[in-house]
């Protein structure tokens, strides 16, 4: 099911992965109950199904746990996956505490889980802000992915190695990074990494200036998740098709906002929170219901982006540590906004 998934054959292969828990559940086999739900969990992250996948994974962490002579391999890899869900939708706080459980079953079982754990200690050190410690993760985990990892774990590595080299500014040697995992989704055909890939490219070129290598890049990626399913993805593209339209093109931007909002509804977490961010900057009519939204949001996400995000649709400035915070700056002209209040006495102020 979950290979079927992976080419592209979505519905077939929740529905295989489904009836594998199924049988698990009627075997009372909590090992494979417990496999075939984290699976599963991974599956509905994809699709946007943000909540389910986390019981999915929450219940696969138990059952591996119940399995005979417990499954250490099974439960360390589901708690990493629990951290990662967690981080991706901003509750960074939540996947630190994952993290802690992890470090508390001693040392991953293999060298690959060793490189995924690291990885998911890289990002969550970038989530946090805290880019310079995230560099030197994210070279430990590249170092056990090309050493023992599959393709795919060596692609996610360079995918956030770049990002975190997005955030310190070192554009050029992002781009060379994102190079080197193109060709390896490109070697195992892997869609989801490949789109991935480009969204982070094109939002270096579009933070660059360079609008038509952006736009190049996203085509490509729209290409890429046409043979797939992520939801994240897809709403990242528009995301940032907005924000390369919102200097030349109002109505457009404000078309591609309205529609990463529809996409991302499902998703949730700091991908909502930033499109509403980009949505109401884009469309200044709106721009107060979208803060009101994006600041709803944020109570539950601690995201170093997702604060920023929100800090600016406030009117307010926030850190330019972040390449994401440079360009929500860059797009209301490096200044912070002014807000207009009515007050007590009924007066504008």
């Amino acid at each position: 099911g979950w290979d079927r998934f992976e080419l592209g054959d979505i519905d077939a292969g929740l529905d295989d992965i489904r009836v594998a828990v199924d049988e698990a559940m009627r075997a009372k086999d909590h090992g494979r109950e417990a496999y075939a739900r984290n699976r599963l969990g991974l599956a509905l992250y994809q699709c946007g199904s943000t909540s389910s996948a986390l019981d999915e994974l929450s219940r696969s962490c138990a059952l591996a746990s119940q399995a005979r002579g417990g499954d250490a391999w099974l439960r360390q890899k589901t708690l990493v996956e629990l951290a990662s869900t967690s981080r991706k939708l901003g509750a960074v706080e939540q996947a630190a505490h994952r993290l802690l459980e992890l470090g508390a079953l001693g040392a991953p079982v293999d060298r690959g889980l060793q490189a995924t754990a690291a990885l998911e200690h890289a990002a969550l050190a970038r989530a946090f802000g805290r880019c310079d410690d995230a560099l030197r993760l994210v070279d430990d985990a590249i170092a056990c992915a090309d050493d023992e990892g599959g393709p795919r774990m060596r692609a996610a590595a360079r995918i956030e190695r770049a990002a975190i080299l997005a955030d310190l500014g070192r554009d050029d040697d992002a781009l060379a990074v994102l190079d080197d995992a193109l060709a390896i989704a490109a070697r195992v055909q892997n869609a989801a990494y490949r789109a991935h890939a480009l969204l982070e490219a094109a939002r270096i070129r579009g933070a660059q200036g360079d609008v038509e290598g952006a736009r190049a890049a996203l085509d490509h990626a729209d290409d890429a998740l046409a043979a797939g399913e992520d939801a994240a993805c897809e709403g990242g593209v528009l995301v940032e098709r907005a924000l390369l339209a919102a200097h030349d093109d109002e109505r457009a931007a404000r078309a591609f906002a309205d529609k990463a909002l529809l996409v991302l509804q499902r998703v949730g977490g700091k991908h909502l929170v930033r499109a509403l961010a980009v949505a109401g900057l884009v469309d200044p009519a709106r721009l107060d219901e979208r803060r009101v939204a994006a600041e709803a949001l944020a109570e539950r996400v601690d995201d170093v982006d997702a604060k920023a995000a929100v800090a600016l649709v406030r009117g307010q400035s926030a850190p330019r540590e972040h390449a994401l915070a440079r360009r929500l700056s860059a797009l209301l002209g490096g200044k912070a906004r002014r807000e207009m209040v009515i007050g007590a006495d009924g007066r504008f102020y």
